[in-house]
């Protein structure tokens, strides 16, 4: 936290699943905020148009 407001959301899965409500949620909140959904065995390399990013966990 910044200013008491978050600078990052991290949602961590083990495959890349669909991105959570949750994190979607957090995202509209705080949109200056960083949000990413990092997988344990996924491949996919993205960012949503959600600004979202999702990605495997060895890239991040």
């Amino acid at each position: 936290m910044r200013d008491e407001k978050p600078i990052q959301f991290i949602e961590c899965k083990w495959s890349d699943s669909s991105v959570s409500d949750s994190l979607r949620y957090l995202k509209e909140r705080y949109p200056a905020c960083e949000a990413w959904q990092i997988s344990a065995i996924g491949k996919k390399d993205f960012m949503g148009s959600n600004n979202i990013r999702v990605c495997p966990a060895t890239v991040f």
